[in-house]
C-alpha cells in the first residue's frame, strides 16, 4: 500500500500532528550484517522460550498419548476440511515439547526421548502436510506454530528436516509477491506473513530475503484508505470494517514485536512507521479500552471468543517502550493499566469519534461507553468459521457502558441477541441472518456519524434496517448521557422494542424506589430504573420492561469452532423499551447516569439538569444546563433555540455542539455523510429589556473536509 497523502496533518485533541512522507517510507539502510540475523534469530528464540503456548496439556502425558509414527489419535489428519484445521493442535502440542525440551526449568530438559519424539512427531506432519480449503491456516496458521519448532530445535535438526520446514514456511511467498488466497496480502494478513518470511530468511541467513519481508512490513504500516490503520487511528479489515480489537490487536502485537526484534540491527523499522504505530495504539486502541477491558464493538467475530481482553496489548506496549520513541511512559502508563498496576480512573478522558468506521468512544475516569453503528460506507460486522453467527444487530447502535470491566465480560453465551444494548430492533420469529466474512453487513443510509470537540460528542443515525426506521442520537457530557430515539416505524407485524442495557446483574435492581421483586417488572409512565451504581432515567412516557434472570450457556452455541467448550453462568439484568406491533412514529427518551449514589437520584432529577429540545424527525437536540452545552442533530436545514436569547440556524443538514462561556462561543460541527459540505451557521442573540429587544447575528461558514477526513469534527470561536 501507498501512503495516504504526501502530507497529513490529524487533528486530535486540538493538537496538530504532522508526517511527511516526501522522503519515501523506507529508511536508509546500512549495509546487512549476518551477525544481525543471528541477533534476530536470538531474540526470537528466547521469546519463544518464554512465550505462552497455546496447548496446555502438560508435556508428560502428551508423551503418553503420542503414536509410534508421531501423530495424535485425536486428529484425522487425512481430511480436508473446509473450514479451519484442528490438526494444526498437533503442531501446538510439539510447540509445548520444544519449550520443555529447551527449558533448563523443565523436568524434561535436553530428555533424549522427548527429542526422538519432536523429531518422528514433525516428520509425520512434513510426511502429511495436512492443508484446508482456508487458506488462513495453510498460508499463516500452520506456518506461525511451525517456525516455533525450527527456532526452538534448529540446532538439533538435520538439513532435510529444516529444508522441508522453510518450504512450508514460504507457501506464501508466490514468484516474489507475498500472497493470501490468491490475491496480495493485506493489512494483518500481509504482517503475519511478512513475519513468517522474516524468520525464514534468519533460518536460511539470507540478509536480501529478510530485508524484503522488513520492507513488507514498512509497506503495511501506513496510513490508508484500504485495510489497515486509517486516518482517524481506528483500523479496518475484511473492507472498510472496524477491527481495531481483533485483527487490528494482532497487527498491534506482531508491529511491535517485530520492531523490537529487529530494533537497534540493520533492519530496524523506519522513524516514520514507528509514530504511525504509535499513534495506532495511543490515539486508536487506548480510546478503546479500559482498564483490561476491550470494546467489543472492534473485534468482529472475534467477539465469540472466550477472555477476550487487552491484555496482548500490553505486551505490546512494552515492546514499544523499549524503542527510542518519545512517547514511551505514556506506552509504560498504558501498559500497566491495562495489568492492573495503576489505576483505571487514569486513563484518557474525552470522546473520539472515528468517522472512518461509524464509532463513538466516550471516557471519563468512573466510566465508558461507546456506540457503534454502521452507514453505507462501512462493513458493520461479519460471522465466520462458526464464529459469532448471532451478532447480526451489533453494529446497530450498539452501546455499551463499562465501569469496572466485568459487566459483559464472557457473558455472550448468555445474552438475548435480539436485544443487544441500544439497538432498535423487531423481535423477530425468524433465525438471524449470518453476516459471513461481513457480506451484506452495510447499511444501508449515509447520514451517519458523530461530532466531537475531543472533551464532548453525540451521535446520530439514520436507521434503516429490516423493515424497522428510526432516527436514533447519543449525547455525552460528563456526569451523564442521553439517548433519543424518534419516527420508529415498520411495516411488520412483529414487536420492535429499543434495548437500553443487557449485562450482569449486581445488587438489588430498583424501580422508582422500590424493589424489583422476583424476576420480571413492567412500568408504563415516567420513572427510573437501579441497577450496579447506574441509574436509568425515563423523563417522558416509557413502556419500559426488565428482567433480571439466572441464565446458563455453552459456548458453543456462539462458537461452533472452538476444540474446548465451557458453560457460563450468571445473573443478566436486561431493561428495553416496547414499541409495540407495527410502530408508527414511536420515540423513546432516556438519560443515563452511570455512576449515582441510590439516594441522590432524587436530587438529580430535580436539578433539571438536562433539556430535551427536539426530538423528532427533523431535529434532535439536548441541552446541558451546567455546561451550558447544546448538541443538535439537523437532519435537514433549519432552526432551533437553545435558550430564550438565542437560536441557531443551519442552511444544511449536519451535527451541530455549541458551548457558550463567558469568555468564548464554540461551534463544533461535522457532516455526518462523510463528504465535502460548506455550512452556514447563523447566531441570532436577542438582547434588552422584555419591553425592548434587540436581535444581534453572528454567521460562521464552516467549510468541512473531503477525502478521508470527510467526517471529522471543525471547530470554531467566537469572541464577545
Amino acid at each position: 500500500m501507498k501512503n495516504l497523502t504526501k502530507n497529513f496533518i490529524l487533528f486530535l485533541c486540538f493538537t496538530a500532528v504532522t508526517f511527511n512522507s516526501n522522503a519515501g517510507p523506507f529508511i536508509t539502510r546500512l549495509k546487512p550484517d549476518s551477525n544481525d540475523l543471528s541477533v534476530i534469530k536470538e531474540r526470537l528464540y528466547d521469546r519463544y522460550l518464554n512465550k505462552p503456548n497455546l496447548n496446555k496439556e502438560p508435556v508428560a502425558a502428551l508423551l503418553k498419548s503420542i503414536q509410534k509414527n508421531g501423530s495424535w489419535s485425536v486428529y484425522n489428519y487425512d481430511e480436508h476440511p473446509k473450514l479451519g484445521l484442528k490438526a494444526i493442535g498437533h503442531l501446538q502440542k510439539l510447540v509445548s515439547m520444544c519449550i520443555a525440551y529447551r527449558s533448563k526449568n523443565s523436568a524434561l530438559f535436553d530428555n533424549s526421548n522427548l527429542k526422538d519424539n519432536i523429531h518422528t512427531a514433525l516428520n509425520f506432519w512434513y510426511d502429511k502436510d495436512p492443508e484446508t480449503d482456508h487458506h488462513w491456516f495453510n498460508e499463516i496458521g500452520v506456518p506461525r506454530e511451525l517456525t516455533k519448532i525450527l527456532i526452538l530445535m534448529e540446532n538439533e535438526l538435520s538439513p532435510a528436516e529444516l529444508k522441508k520446514g522453510i518450504r512450508i514456511l514460504k507457501k506464501a511467498n508466490i514468484k516474489g509477491v507475498l500472497q493470501y488466497g490468491k490475491t496480495k496480502a493485506t493489512g494483518q494478513n500481509m504482517i503475519w506473513i511478512a513475519r513468517i518470511q522474516m524468520e525464514a530468511g534468519c533460518l536460511e541467513q539470507s540478509q536480501e530475503y529478510v530485508n524484503f519481508s522488513v520492507k513488507a512490513v514498512e509497506e503495511e504500516i501506513v496510513v490508508t484508505t484500504k485495510e489497515g490503520i486509517q486516518v482517524d487511528w481506528s483500523f479496518h479489515q475484511h473492507g472498510p470494517q472496524l477491527y481495531s480489537g481483533g485483527y487490528g490487536l494482532s497487527f498491534t502485537v506482531d508491529c511491535a514485536e517485530f520492531a523490537a526484534l529487529v530494533n537497534n540491527t540493520t533492519y530496524e523499522l523506519g522513524h516514520e512507521q514507528i509514530d504511525i504505530l504509535s499513534h495506532h495504539i495511543l490515539d486508536g486502541q487506548q480510546w478503546m479500552t479500559r482498564g483490561s477491558f476491550l470494546d467489543y464493538g472492534t473485534m468482529g467475530r472475534e467477539i465469540a471468543r472466550m477472555d477476550k481482553d487487552a491484555i496482548p496489548i500490553a505486551l505490546a506496549c512494552e515492546d514499544m517502550a523499549s524503542l527510542n520513541t518519545s512517547r514511551r511512559q505514556e506506552f509504560i502508563d498504558f501498559s500497566t493499566r491495562i495489568q492492573g498496576l495503576q489505576s483505571i480512573s487514569t486513563g484518557p478522558s474525552g470522546n473520539r469519534h472515528f468517522w472512518r468506521s461509524d464509532f463513538m468512544v466516550h471516557q471519563r475516569p468512573l466510566y465508558y461507553t461507546s456506540v457503534k453503528m454502521a452507514s453505507n460506507r462501512v462493513n458493520g460486522t461479519e460471522s465466520g468459521n462458526g464464529e459469532a453467527n448471532f451478532n447480526y444487530h451489533l453494529p446497530d447502535g450498539c452501546t455499551y457502558l463499562i465501569k469496572t470491566g466485568k459487566e459483559y465480560r464472557n457473558i455472550f453465551p448468555l445474552w438475548d441477541w435480539q436485544k443487544i444494548p441500544g439497538v432498535t430492533a423487531r423481535l423477530s420469529r425468524q433465525p438471524l441472518p449470518i453476516l459471513n466474512f461481513g457480506k451484506q453487513s452495510a447499511g444501508k443510509t449515509s447520514f451517519v456519524g458523530g461530532v466531537s470537540d475531543g472533551k464532548y460528542g453525540m451521535s446520530a443515525f439514520n436507521f434503516d434496517k429490516d423493515s424497522v426506521k428510526a432516527k436514533k442520537a447519543w449525547f455525552y457530557f460528563d456526569n451523564e448521557y442521553v439517548c433519543l430515539g424518534t419516527g420508529i416505524s415498520s411495516n411488520v407485524n412483529e414487536n420492535v422494542i429499543t434495548t437500553v442495557n443487557q449485562c450482569f446483574s449486581k445488587g438489588q435492581t430498583m424501580v422508582s424506589d422500590k424493589q424489583l421483586e422476583g424476576n420480571t417488572f413492567a412500568f408504563k409512565g415516567k420513572g427510573w430504573v437501579y441497577q450496579d451504581g447506574t441509574a436509568y432515567l425515563f423523563p417522558n412516557y416509557t413502556d419500559a420492561q426488565i428482567s433480571v434472570e439466572q441464565r446458563s450457556a455453552d459456548w458453543k452455541g456462539i462458537n461452533t469452532f472452538l476444540d474446548k467448550n465451557r458453560t457460563e453462568n450468571g445473573k443478566v439484568f436486561t431493561l428495553w423499551i416496547n414499541h409495540g406491533l407495527k410502530p408508527t412514529n414511536q420515540s423513546y427518551s432516556y438519560i443515563v447516569i452511570p455512576d449515582i449514589a441510590l439516594n441522590k437520584i432524587l436530587i438529580e432529577i430535580a436539578k433539571k439538569n438536562i433539556s430535551i429540545l427536539s426530538n423528532n424527525t427533523k431535529i434532535q437536540a439536548v441541552r446541558n444546563h451546567t455546561l451550558n452545552l447544546t448538541q443538535i442533530a439537523f437532519y435537514e436545514e433549519g432552526s432551533i433555540n437553545l435558550d430564550d436569547k438565542t437560536v441557531v440556524e443551519v442552511d444544511q443538514p449536519c451535527l451541530l455542539m455549541i458551548r457558550q462561556t463567558q469568555l468564548a462561543t464554540s461551534i463544533t460541527l461535522s457532516n455526518p455523510e462523510n463528504k465535502p459540505l460548506a455550512v452556514k451557521v447563523k447566531l441570532t442573540r436577542k438582547e434588552g429589556t422584555s419591553q425592548k429587544k434587540t436581535a444581534k447575528d453572528v454567521q460562521v461558514l464552516f467549510e468541512l473536509p473531503d477525502g478521508a477526513y470527510a467526517g471529522q469534527s471543525i471547530t470554531k470561536y467566537l469572541h464577545p
